[in-house]
């Protein structure tokens, strides 16, 4: 080999060109994992505001029925809430709970709320008698069912207050509740309990997937030239060779 092709060769090796490309490749993979990063920080932060900012403000009054008010997302005792009453009720004082109670056959309650999710809380025990329930006045699919339509059996050997699951996978949005009492026992209240999830669920599983993988991406090619660049170090050069076969 000639002196002039050594001399190109030497050159070649020593041309900045390559060396800056390697070194700017890895500050902008760590640059873009950054970015993702804040990314994905900033979908959990609107997945979590999101059902707020979609909420009615605490005193909004119901469409569906006017002039009552809203249930909003929270837990909300009888005396709080503002239903339409139909047939016998009576208020109950027991401890420090206030009850809204019927054993009249057909006495009804329709309410309004503001959600996803809504759990009606109701006194179990060997006096309680089933409660007809419709959501938007229609049957809901996951309670039980009979010729009259869905309902809640609230008999029970021990006397309990619980929370009842009556609507789910709602619409983000306004929604109706109708109990109806069948008569047979005691019917007791003491409160609703309202949810509300984020809606689009989709949207945030797909923002997810999508950010996720593209760190992956990134962290995947980033050690893979660093592992490249490594092992370019530790390669001899051919002038390096040529002075060994020397």
């Amino acid at each position: 080999m000639s002196e002039r092709q050594m001399n190109q060769d030497e050159s070649q090796e020593s041309s900045p060109k390559t060396g800056t490309a390697v070194q700017a490749w890895p500050i902008a993979a760590i640059a873009g994992i950054i970015l993702l990063t804040g990314a994905v920080a900033w979908l959990m932060n609107l997945e979590q505001s999101l059902p707020d900012i979609r909420t009615p403000r605490d005193s909004a009054s119901s469409t569906v029925l006017p002039g009552h008010a809203l249930l909003m997302p929270g837990q909300t005792d009888i005396e709080e809430v503002d239903p339409v009453l139909e047939g016998d009720w009576v208020t109950q004082e027991i401890g420090d709970s206030d009850w809204l109670a019927t054993d009249l056959r057909g006495s009804s309650l329709r309410a309004a709320f503001y959600g996803t999710d809504l759990y009606l809380w109701a006194r179990l025990g060997p006096d309680a008698s089933r409660a007809y329930i419709t959501v938007n006045d229609q049957p809901v699919d996951h309670l039980l069912q009979d010729d009259v339509g869905s309902y809640v059996n609230l008999w029970s050997a021990q006397t309990s207050d619980q929370p009842i699951r009556i609507g789910q996978n709602l619409a983000h949005g306004e929604h109706t509740v109708h109990i109806v009492a069948d008569g047979d026992g005691e019917l007791a209240l003491s409160g609703f309990e309202v949810d509300a999830s984020t809606p689009f669920p989709w949207a945030f599983i797909l923002g997810y997937s999508g950010l996720g993988g593209g760190i992956f991406l990134l962290v995947r090619a980033l050690l893979y030239g660093i592992n490249r660049q490594s092992t370019q170090v530790l390669r001899p050069s051919p002038a390096q060779r040529r002075m060994t076969r020397d």
